[in-house]
Formats: structure tokens, C-alpha cells, sequence
């Protein structure tokens, strides 16, 4: 192919016209004088046009802004605090909001605090953040902020303004997922990002961007630091690249043979070092290492998922547990099924790890027969131990003295052991009486299904605090209607009412312990009273009812059972229905899985339970015949009566008579 009519720089810097450039296979081959050139439809025809070497950029970050620009918000080129706003607000997607160019200058004094408490309004239950222009800093929501409350210590002062620095940034890139973009996203923002470099002609970058490549310069830091930097203990730099190749191998890349995840398409993956040129020297035998890490954490964490799910359904007296090494995206999964996964207070090394099977002796081991036949015995010996140990384990944890934990960690799931000890709980008796006094008491744990239900319980409790909470915030902005009064909120006006503004000797009157509240001036009040309408009233009484559900109803502990629970759902789905259901139908989904879940346990306990009774009984039947039972004194049995007698006795007075009967003479 050749580019004729161009423009060139040659030597000291003299311009030269009517070049041609030859390219073979994308690389110049020769460079001619020429005005009528031989060519081709394939050639192309600068015009006179300067033809520079591509340029490189030491500077840019890849891909830039373009995720933000394709799959978030990008407020770069707002001039404004109010266009900021408007376009935060339009930018909500399932994702919370992605957002990036935020200028300092622009935002003021207080206007970090403006966009957080936006993205707090917005995005109450999903992440929200927004970057500096300069990827310097990045303002987050409350979501995002507690997520960072279990990898660093957050600073009261972040709840005011929500800024994260770069450092506290990366550090939740490595340990969660809230600020990235999906491998497909990332790829098309990269495809973006380079149709954008090679049309103003930069075709070489050098900087790295810490979403899509993190990992990679980790990597590239480390062995540049330890390998090729000028005094460094261990160079590399005179190895060749097979050697390089290999080292690589060793110490960076992950080995898919540490994975227990099913690896049958990685032995044909092109993302198999195995299966590369480059590596296929140090990889023989199969798997070796994975360079596409968004797949292999996918499966890693898929496994995990099965496994746990499979472990529960095996055995309902299994807890799933962690001790903060299981993925995050491991831990959504099950939370979203609505498995329950308890937090550890100690290491995974802290609990037993239960009876372990022996290993069988073998023949080949051992130098004669004798030495392996006592080897059997002992072996035997062991067994029978271990089948002991191992029942009473089982039976100590249907009892719950024993808690069997499946510790979720990062690569695998280990089943680890806890003995539950009697707790000593100290009691007042006679609270408030002349002999009060306190005592200790032997609280004994309860059994695996009555934990269950407890949780169950708990879950439903948690349901409602949630909603209570929300519901709360619901109140906030809700408007109030002057429509008629129902009947049903007339009676929790009247409550509410006795509860909050009644005098005290009213209340007292009327068996209540009243509570002070500060309103209007009597004087106003009484005015107030004489001219009030209907429609004042009415309006009067839902805002009187939604003062006091926001600061009467228990947030902790709380059910549909719960009066003011219930009232207060019941007042709101009156009135504010679309908002209320919408808070009610988000966490009452989230306890129907985990009840569900709960109950295949206890289903499961409850039929072992049944199963096993069934069989004690049969054991117990009685082979013997029964005893009688002992008589009490006024319980002899009725004597029966004799049976009369088949010959009847001759009177006395009546000779018998010995004559034989004609038939028996005939006979004879």
C-alpha cells in the first residue's frame, strides 16, 4: 500500500513534498520521491497533508472518562451546581449513580455536602458516587460510606460531605465491587476511548486506569520495583523473555489449580496460560493460570454459592458462617435468597474441627505381615473411636450443646465446631418488694429448632424495623389531605391523643400516664377551636398522626403484632399507599425468603424428629405377655357362676331302673 502526496520532516527539520510511503504488513518499507506515482484503488492520496509518526501520551488515563460517558453521568462539562443536580437526578439506573467531572471551583463551600445529601435523597439503597474531574477525590452516598465502615475507620466528618480521597477509593476497589464496571462495559469504553486517540493520532498511552487494569499494575509496580529497577537484590533484566515468561508464571499469575470450581472449560479457555505459547512451557499438565480474573471470580463465587446452599440442605443444623474472608458478592448472593450468614467473633482457627478419620494402613507400607495386621487392629481401634466421638457429636448437636459452623471462605467452605455452654444469667426476684433480692440462674442454649425459630422471629423483627425506619422518611415529605376522616383514623387520632396531649390529670383519669407535648397558646388554641372547619380539621388530625408514628413507633423489636407498628402501616396504606407499599413490599419480600428458607430446616429438624421417635417405639414394643394389673380392694373381680351339671342326679326315693331299652336288645 502506498501513501503518496505527503508532507514529510527529513534531516534538520527541512520540509520535504511529493514523498511517497510504502507499507507492507503495517510497517514502512521505504520512503520515495515521486509526483505521477503507479497506483492503486488500495493507495491513498495525502494532498499535500504532513504526515507525522504517531504520537504518544505519558499522561492519559485509559479509557478515560468514556464508562462514565456510555454507562453513567457525566457532569464534565456542566457549568453549574444547579445543572449538576439536574443531571445526577436524571442519571439513576439499577446500577445508583455513576458519576464523574465534578469541578471544585464550581461546587463552593458547602456544595460537597448539597451533592451527598442529593445521592443520599436519590439512592437511599444503592451506591451513588461522583469523581472529580481529576480523579483526585470522589463525593459518595451513606450506602457507600457504611460499606467502607468494614475496611477503615470512617471520620464523622465523612457523613457531612461524603468525600473519599483517592487511597480510600482504591482500597474499596480491591475489596468490593461498588465502583466497578462490568468486563463487557469496560470493553466498549476501552473501544471508545481508542477511536478517540487514533483520530487526533495518538496510538501509544502509558498510564493505566485503576478500574479496568488495577490488578495488571499492581503487578507491573511490583516486578519493575523488585526486577528491573537500578540496584534491585534480584534483576531480570539480562533474562530472557521464555525465563521472564516463566518467573511471571510463578509469582503473579493465579493458578486455577488452587480453585475448587469445576474447571472443565478452562482446559480449553484461550485465557489458560496452558494454552499459550508464551506460558505453554510452564504450564504442562492441564490447568495452570487464568488471565481473565472477572471469570474465574464468577465461578469461584458461583461454587461457593452451591456449595453452602447444598451443605444447608444436607444438614438444617448447619450455621453459614464467616470470619470475613468470603467474597462480598458470595455473601449478596445468599443474603438475597435469603440465607442468613452469622458473623464470626473469632478466627476460623478458633473452633474445633471435629473427629477425624484415620487413615487405612497399606499393605505396600509395611515390611511384613505381621507389622501390617497389628497395623489393621490398630487402624480398627481407631475406627470404633472415631464412629464414638463422631455420634456423640451429632447427638450434642441436635441437642444444641454443640454448634456446627460452614465458614465460607475465600477459595473453599470448612466445617468447623463450637460447645455451647450454659449460660449464668443474674435475675431480680421480688422487684420493687421488701425482700427484693438477685440470683443467678443456669440458662440452658436452645435447641437447633428452637434457634431457628428465634431467628425466624428476629428476621420478622428486622423486617419491620426496616420499615418503621422508612416508613419514617416516608412521613417527611408525604402532603396531607383535607379529605373526610375514616373511622379507623379517628380511633388512632383519639389514641394518640390520650398518649401525647392530654393533660396529666386527665390521663390519669382515664388509666393513662400521659406524655407532655408543647402546641399552641391556650389562648390560641381556643381561638383556633371556635373557627376550625371540617376540612382544618381533618388535615389537623392526619398531621397530629403523622407527627406521632414518626416519634412513637419502636424502630427495634417491632412486628405486624406490634399495635403501633400495625397502626401505623395501616395509616399510611390510607393515605400514602403507592409509598407505602413500596416500603413494605421491599423488606416483607426479603423476610418471605429468609422464613422460607428457615422453615426447610425446620421441616427438615422437625421430620428427623419425628422419624427417630418412630423408631425408639418400635424398639420398645413388648415381646412378653402382659402383666395383669393389680386390683385395688374394691375392684374383686365377680366370681363367675357354676355351670350346671350335664347329669342330673336320681332322687333318692326312684329305683333305678336296669332294664335294657328294646332298641339296644334288637342290636344285640
Amino acid at each position: 500500500m502506498k501513501y503518496y502526496n505527503a508532507s514529510l520532516y527529513g534531516e534538520n527539520d527541512r520540509l520535504m513534498k511529493n514523498n511517497i510511503i510504502e507499507v507492507e504488513d503495517g510497517h514502512v518499507v521505504s520512503v520515495t520521491k515521486g509526483t505521477n506515482p503507479v497506483v492503486t484503488d488500495e493507495d491513498y492520496d495525502c494532498k499535500g497533508k504532513l504526515v507525522y509518526p504517531s504520537f504518544m501520551d505519558s499522561a492519559v488515563v485509559i479509557p478515560g472518562s468514556e464508562q462514565f460517558k456510555l454507562f453513567g453521568v457525566d457532569i464534565s462539562d456542566a457549568n453549574s451546581m444547579e445543572d449538576y443536580i439536574t443531571r445526577l437526578t436524571a442519571g439513576v439506573t439499577e446500577h445508583g449513580i455513576r458519576g464523574f467531572g465534578f469541578n471544585t471551583n464550581i461546587l463552593g463551600v458547602d456544595g460537597a455536602v448539597r451533592i451527598k445529601k442529593l445521592l443520599d435523597r436519590i439512592c437511599p439503597h444503592t451506591a451513588a458516587y461522583v469523581w472529580a474531574d481529576d480523579m483526585s477525590n470522589v463525593i459518595v452516598n451513606d450506602f457507600v460510606l457504611e460499606e467502607a465502615k468494614r475496611w477503615f475507620t470512617v471520620g464523622r466528618d465523612l457523613y457531612t460531605d461524603g468525600m473519599l480521597d483517592l487511597a480510600e477509593v482504591q482500597y474499596l476497589l480491591k475489596n468490593t465491587d461498588i465502583f466497578s464496571f462490568t468486563h463487557d462495559e469496560m470493553e466498549l469504553a476501552i473501544m471508545s476511548f481508542q477511536k478517540k486517540m487514533l483520530s487526533v493520532g495518538i496510538t501509544t498511552v502509558r498510564s493505566l486506569s485503576m478500574y479496568c487494569t488495577l490488578e495488571t499494575l499492581d503487578v507491573l509496580c511490583d516486578m519493575m520495583r523488585k526486577h528491573f529497577a537500578e540496584g534491585c537484590y534480584s534483576s531480570w533484566k539480562t533474562a530472557r523473555i521464555k525465563e521472564i515468561a516463566r518467573r511471571l508464571y510463578e509469582r503473579y499469575m493465579t493458578k486455577l489449580e488452587s480453585y475448587n470450581f469445576d474447571k472443565t472449560e478452562c482446559l480449553s479457555c484461550q485465557h489458560n496460560t496452558a494454552n499459550q505459547v508464551l506460558f505453554k512451557d510452564e504450564c504442562t499438565g492441564g490447568c495452570a493460570g487464568c488471565q481473565n480474573r472477572e471469570c474465574m471470580i464468577r465461578k469461584n463465587n458461583e461454587f461457593l454459592v452451591q456449595k453452602a446452599v447444598k451443605l444447608l440442605k444436607d444438614d438444617p443444623h448447619t450455621t453459614l458462617a464467616t470470619d470475613g474472608e468470603t467474597p462480598a458478592a458470595v455473601l449478596e448472593a445468599l443474603e438475597k435468597e435469603g440465607y442468613h450468614v452469622e458473623e464470626l467473633e473469632y478466627s476460623v482457627y478458633h473452633y474445633d474441627k471435629g473427629p477425624q478419620m484415620p487413615d487405612a494402613p497399606q499393605a505396600e507400607e509395611f515390611e511384613s505381615e505381621e507389622d501390617f495386621t497389628e497395623a489393621k487392629e490398630e487402624y480398627e481401634a481407631e475406627m470404633a473411636a472415631f464412629a464414638e466421638e463422631t455420634q456423640r457429636l451429632e447427638f450434642d448437636i441436635s441437642e444444641g450443646r454443640v454448634r456446627k459452623y460452614a465458614i465460607i471462605g475465600n477459595l473453599d467452605i470448612e466445617i468447623r465446631y463450637e460447645e455451647i455452654e450454659d449460660e449464668e444469667r443474674e435475675v431480680t426476684v421480688n422487684e420493687g418488694q421488701d425482700d427484693e433480692h438477685k440470683v443467678f440462674v443456669t440458662v440452658v442454649p436452645p435447641s437447633p429448632l428452637e434457634g431457628l425459630m428465634q431467628q425466624d422471629r428476629r428476621n420478622r423483627e428486622i423486617c419491620y424495623e426496616h420499615i418503621t425506619t422508612d416508613m419514617k422518611r416516608v412521613f417527611l415529605d408525604v402532603k396531607v389531605a383535607n379529605k373526610p376522616l375514616q373511622k379507623e383514623e379517628q380511633q388512632m387520632f383519639y389514641y394518640a391523643v390520650m398518649q401525647r396531649v392530654m393533660s396529666d390529670s386527665k390521663l390519669r383519669q382515664c388509666g393513662f400516664r400521659p406524655k407532655d407535648g408543647s402546641y399552641l397558646t391556650d389562648r390560641e388554641q381556643f381561638a383556633a377551636a371556635g373557627r376550625i372547619t371540617v376540612k382544618q380539621q381533618a388535615a389537623l388530625v392526619r398531621a397530629f398522626l403523622v407527627d406521632y408514628f414518626r416519634s412513637a413507633a419502636p424502630e427495634y423489636g417491632c412486628t405486624d403484632e406490634t399495635l403501633l407498628t400495625g397502626m401505623m402501616c395501616r395509616f399510611a396504606d390510607l393515605n400514602f399507599s403507592e409509598q407505602s407499599q413500596k416500603v413494605q413490599q421491599e423488606y416483607l419480600k426479603v423476610y418471605e425468603r429468609r422464613k422460607a428458607r428457615l422453615q426447610e430446616q425446620i421441616d427438615a429438624l422437625q421430620a428427623k424428629a419425628e422419624a427417630e421417635e418412630m423408631a425408639v417405639s418400635m424398639q420398645e414394643a413388648p415381646d412378653a405377655e402382659p402383666e395383669m394389673p393389680e386390683l385395688l380392694p374394691d375392684e374383686t373381680p365377680a366370681i363367675e357362676p357354676t355351670p350346671e351339671p350335664l347329669i342330673i342326679p336320681m332322687d333318692p326315693d326312684i329305683e333305678p331302673d336296669t332294664r335294657m331299652p328294646e332298641e339296644m336288645k334288637t342290636a344285640a
